[in-house]
């Protein structure tokens, strides 16, 4: 049930494990955010 709470991110990526907004600086990070969310979506 991980789809949930992706659905209700914020605008701009947000990282549960720090409590803080992610800064994007360039499509590269937006490859770290989706590996983040997998990450965690593995983990539960």
């Amino acid at each position: 049930m991980a789809r949930q709470g992706l659905l209700r991110l914020p605008l701009q990526p947000f990282d549960p494990d720090s409590m803080r907004p992610i800064e994007l600086k360039s499509g590269q990070n937006l490859n770290l955010v989706e590996a983040l969310i997998e990450d965690r979506e593995d983990r539960c």
